[in-house]
């Protein structure tokens, strides 16, 4: 999805030279689309919600930002990915979102325990921290946007560990990984509460389907080496229980 409005260029752009400028705007400024599978309780899903999306039903992926609605299977490709550690006050049944950690500055952390509700550390009083992975991608079936993110939480981790044993076994063999395509797809997966369940990735589903073109790569190849820059700036947004 576009929001430009076609126009016909005036003459003198074509004696400027793009690497003589310079742009304000940097990338941790800005936003960055993010995957979203829809859940049964999902604003989303609620009719009359300023977030309702029309059509989309429980178990589907989705962009956060677009609002295009991908299906219950996504084939992309992976950039990079990083750990990062949202912290939370109140309790696990109505947490308020506090900040979020990059890996480093959660090992610094004294005297870490780890328990139900999440960590717990004296350096941060009356809060609880949750492990989130997030995964850089590029949707195959989007063309107009370099990258968005993959959030897996807590329950899911489990499912990002085993994609991530995909893609370090194809580093093993010389594979380039950001070259691969994958398709995943998400399940239903049942709760330890009583009639509950979540949608989430099923990692034990994750498949490659091919390779991506040279432009993606190449595209990838740039956005990888952006972040690796930056990747503290891209902790994102608030980031839900």
């Amino acid at each position: 999805m576009s929001n430009e409005i076609e126009v016909k260029k005036p003459s003198y752009l074509s004696n400027i030279n793009p690497l003589d400028s310079e742009c304000p705007v940097q990338q941790e400024d800005i936003r960055v689309a993010s995957l979203v599978i829809a859940h049964p309780a999902g604003k989303a899903l609620i009719e009359g919600d300023a977030a309702y999306i029309v059509g989309l039903k429980a178990g589907q992926i989705y962009n956060s930002s677009s609002r295009e609605v991908y299906g219950k299977t996504i084939r992309l490709q992976f950039i990079h990915y990083f750990k990062m550690f949202n912290v939370f006050k109140g309790t696990a049944a109505s947490p308020e979102w506090v900040e979020a950690l990059s890996e480093t500055e959660f090992l610094k952390l004294p005297n870490r325990e780890f328990r139900d509700v999440g960590v717990m550390t004296p350096a941060k009083p009356d809060c609880f921290i949750k492990e989130t992975w997030r995964f850089v991608v590029n949707v195959s079936a989007d063309t107009t946007t370099d990258f968005m993110f993959l959030n897996f939480k807590p329950g899911g981790i489990t499912d990002a560990k085993m994609w991530a044993n995909s893609m370090y076994e194809a580093f093993k063999k010389g594979e380039d990984v950001k070259t691969i395509e994958w398709e995943l797809t998400t399940y239903n997966k049942p709760s330890k509460t009583a009639n509950a369940s979540s949608w989430q990735i099923d990692g034990q589903n994750i498949k490659r389907v091919g390779y991506v073109d040279e432009a993606r790569y190449n595209k990838a190849v740039s956005v990888y080496n952006d972040i690796k820059k930056s990747q503290a700036s891209l902790m994102g947004d608030h980031q839900e229980y």
